[in-house]
């Protein structure tokens, strides 16, 4: 019987990573209310409805993290079938609000595309270690 120890758990873990594409595809079963995925610096979480008080932005772009570097780089394919909200009282972790029935893929060029089924989703910013309370930025 083999030995585990932390070396040979972390060095299976490392393989595994290694052996993921960046630009893969992965279809995720977000299927109940709660259910989360993650995608680099950014938390994707399936919620029941457009919340009460959500304001629905006219002119979406579909990067859904603010910046110009590649880490921002998180964007829905595409727009069609797809409503974007905001909240008026939106923190520094809170991003939009994502209505989109027939489902839809969050693109990032290194961390995999992520394709959700038809739902409701609330994207949350990753914190950063900091005095203050703001965003990771990749």
């Amino acid at each position: 019987m083999a030995t585990t120890t932390v070396d040979s758990v972390f060095e299976r873990v490392k393989q595994q990573a290694e052996a993921i594409a960046s630009d893969a595809e992965h279809t995720i079963p977000v299927m109940y209310i709660g259910d989360e995925v993650r995608q680099g610096d950014i938390y994707i979480t399936r919620i029941p409805g457009v919340p009460h008080g959500a304001e629905l932005v006219e002119s979406p772009t579909r990067q859904l993290a603010p910046g110009t570097t590649q880490g921002s780089r998180h964007c829905l394919r595409s727009l069609d079938g797809v409503k974007v909200y905001r909240m008026r009282n939106a923190g520094p972790l809170d991003g939009p609000i994502i209505d989109a029935p027939g489902g839809c893929t969050i693109d990032h060029p290194e961390h995999g595309n992520r394709t959700l089924p038809g739902g409701t989703y609330a994207v949350t910013y990753q914190r950063a270690f900091a005095e203050e309370l703001r965003r990771v930025q990749d």
